[in-house]
């Protein structure tokens, strides 16, 4: 189970009550629920952010280049002979 840390957060009245109404629809279960969704989110587009910056950065590196060849990648058993 996740661990649970009490905190206070100081947002605008136009986001509470936008997820108070969220809440009172039924789309999320609560305030809290809502909160943590919104931020796991936000999290995950940042690390996609960091993973796509590290894939544009490997695919300017000539020597990562010469890695993905296709002997390489049969030498090093991703791929196998006909």
């Amino acid at each position: 189970m996740e661990k649970i840390v009490r905190t206070t957060l100081t947002l605008p009245a136009e986001l509470v009550e936008a997820a108070d109404r969220a809440v009172s629809q039924g789309k999320v279960k609560s305030r809290n629920e809502f909160v943590a969704q919104a931020l796991r989110h936000e999290l995950a587009a940042l690390k996609r952010v960091e993973v796509d910056a590290a894939l544009a950065e490997m695919a300017q590196d000539p020597e990562y280049q010469t890695e993905l060849t296709l002997p390489a990648l049969k030498r090093r058993g991703f791929l196998k002979s006909p």
